[in-house]
C-alpha cells in the first residue's frame, strides 16, 4: 500500500483480560516525550471476557495525544494478536509492548534513536518488574518513573542473558535470539514482513518470541540491548508449575519448527542443567570471546 509506512513507529499492545493493567499502561503513554504525530498505538484485544470491549466503547480510557486503534478478535493467542496489529500498522518500526508493561517517558524516543543505527536491527529494552502498590500507578504520580524504579527490579533471566552483549549493547552471539523478550522490543516493519511475522501455531504462553527472533537472526538482523529503554511489568499470579510445563510444551513445538537446531540446549539452560556458555556452544558450535572468558553463568526458571 502506497505511503502505508507514514509514521516513525507503531506500538502494538496485545491484551487478554487485563483491563486494569491496560488502562495503567495507556495512561503512561500520555507522558511520552516523542512527537505524538509521529507514532500510533494499536491495541489488539485477544477475545477478552472481562468487559474490556464495553469499556473501550464507553470511552473510559485515558485521552492520548497520539492516534490509537482498537481491534477485537477471537482468542487465538498473542502471536495472532501481534500479527493483526502489525497488519494495520503505519509505522516504519513495530514496538511491541505488553498490556501489563507500562513505559517510561522516553520509551518511544529511545527506540527511534536506537533503531536508526542499522537497517536490519532488533532492539531489546530493560524489562523491569514492578513490585509497588497498583493504586500508586493510578494516582497523580504515575509519571514519576524515578520513584517507580525504586520499587522495581530487573528479572534474573534478563540479567543472565544480558551477558551476551558487550558494553555497547552489541552482540555477535549465535543465540542473541534468546534475549528477545518481546514485551519490550522493537523491530523494523520491513524485517517483520520479510519473515512473515510471528508463527501463529504458538497459541498459548510460550516461545513465539524466541522462534520469531531466531528467524530474524537467520536473515541477518542484528540485535541490540538498550538498557535505557525501560518498561515496567505489573505482577500477576501464575499457577504452580506453570512455567515448567509451558516451557516443555513450547520447546517441543519450537523443535518441530527448527529440527536442525539444537533447542534442547535452550531447555538445558532454562532448567539450570547447563551454563549460558554451554548453551551458546551447543547451539552454535562456537562461543563469543567475551562470554567464554567469564565465569560460568547459570539460570533456573523453577
Amino acid at each position: 500500500m502506497e505511503n502505508k509506512r507514514c509514521l516513525d513507529a507503531s506500538v502494538i499492545i496485545p491484551v487478554y483480560n487485563q483491563a486494569e493493567s491496560l488502562q495503567i499502561t495507556l495512561n503512561f503513554f500520555k507522558f511520552q516525550s516523542y512527537d505524538s504525530k509521529k507514532y500510533e498505538i494499536i491495541v489488539v484485544d485477544d477475545g477478552s471476557t472481562d468487559g474490556l470491549r464495553d469499556k473501550i466503547r464507553e470511552d473510559k480510557w485515558p485521552q492520548l495525544p497520539c492516534s490509537i486503534s482498537y481491534i477485537y478478535s477471537e482468542n487465538k493467542g498473542r502471536a495472532v494478536a501481534r500479527n493483526k496489529g502489525a497488519a494495520i500498522a503505519r509505522g516504519k518500526r513495530l514496538i511491541f509492548c505488553d498490556a501489563d508493561r507500562f513505559p517510561d517517558r522516553d520509551y518511544i524516543k529511545n527506540y527511534i534513536v536506537s533503531s536508526s543505527e542499522l537497517n536490519k536491527i532488533a532492539i531489546v529494552g530493560s524489562p523491569w518488574d514492578y513490585f509497588g502498590h497498583i493504586k500508586y500507578l493510578l494516582g497523580n504520580h504515575c509519571g514519576n518513573i524515578s520513584i517507580i524504579r525504586k520499587y522495581s527490579r530487573l528479572p534474573l533471566y534478563y540479567l543472565k542473558v544480558k551477558n551476551l552483549y558487550d558494553a555497547k549493547g552489541s552482540t555477535n552471539s549465535g543465540i542473541a535470539w534468546a534475549t528477545f523478550l518481546v514485551g519490550n522490543s522493537c523491530v523494523k516493519a520491513e524485517d517483520f514482513e520479510t519473515i512473515g511475522g510471528f508463527d501463529e501455531d504458538f497459541n498459548t504462553w510460550g516461545f513465539e518470541h524466541f522462534e520469531f527472533a531466531l528467524r530474524l537472526q537467520k536473515i541477518g538482523v542484528k540485535f541490540r540491548n538498550c538498557p535505557e529503554i525501560s518498561s515496567f511489568h505489573i505482577p500477576h499470579a501464575r499457577g504452580e508449575g506453570h512455567y515448567k510445563s509451558a516451557i516443555t510444551n513450547s520447546i517441543q513445538l519450537f523443535k518441530a519448527k527448527h529440527p536442525n537446531c539444537n533447542l534442547d540446549s535452550l531447555r538445558g539452560f532454562l532448567f539450570g542443567e547447563m551454563s549460558l556458555q554451554d548453551f551458546e556452544l551447543h547451539f552454535c558450535g562456537t562461543q563469543t570471546t567475551y562470554l567464554g572468558e567469564s565465569e560460568s553463568i547459570y539460570y533456573n526458571v523453577v
